[in-house]
């Protein structure tokens, strides 16, 4: 199992839910793992929905979906979030669940 201790939140583990802070403001998404000792990985709900649309008539595989990469984390942060309905909006909400029944069919979460 993949994890990594963070200052807002405790053990990341692969498929929880974060909300990563920089000054460009906030991102959201579901922690993959590490790469590097300050490189984090995650993926978006919106990145995941975007992609499966792209690949609907093909073989989807977690392979195909883009992670995105935070590269230093004393400059950025990281949250786990416990509830993530609380923060959405009602669209937003909708977006959530449909990438997160995509991740549940391609088995990301153990």
């Amino acid at each position: 199992m993949i994890t990594k201790e963070i200052k807002y939140g405790g053990t990341l583990q692969q498929g929880d839910f974060i909300g990563v802070g920089s000054n460009y403001g906030m991102l959201f998404g579901w922690y993959v793992g590490c790469i590097k000792v300050h490189t984090i990985q995650f993926i978006s709900p919106a990145t995941v929905l975007q992609e499966f649309i792209a690949y609907k008539n093909k073989q989807f595989t977690f392979e195909h979906i883009s992670k995105d990469q935070v590269k230093d984390l004393n400059h950025n942060r990281i949250i786990k979030i416990h509830n993530p309905d609380d923060i959405f909006d009602l669209d937003d909400r909708e977006r959530y669940r449909l990438a997160k029944k995509v991740l549940q069919d391609l088995d990301f979460f153990k």
